[in-house]
């Protein structure tokens, strides 16, 4: 399993093809994932079942996700300077 993604070269017009309201979506999509992850992390503190070493990694995997899709939405957004909303 790999986690590396092919880009493809676009030119400068296609790149600015891309609407706000495009661009918003995509912002809303990540909020959305990210709102996602936080309620598993709530969701995955309340196992008892699983040894506390297996939840301490399964939460750390989790936020490690989380700072993942916020450094996403904070590129799309120009660290907060754009905001779609």
């Amino acid at each position: 399993m790999t986690n590396i993604i092919e880009l493809h070269s676009h030119s400068a017009r296609q790149r600015a093809t891309a609407s706000a309201a495009e661009r918003t979506a995509v912002v809303a999509e990540l909020v959305t994932l990210a709102a996602g992850v936080r309620e598993v992390v709530e969701k995955t503190f309340e196992l008892s079942s699983s040894s506390l070493e297996h939840l301490e990694r399964t939460v750390q995997h989790l936020v490690d996700a989380l700072h993942q899709l916020e450094a996403a939405a904070d590129a799309l957004t120009g660290r907060g300077e754009w905001a779609p909303f």
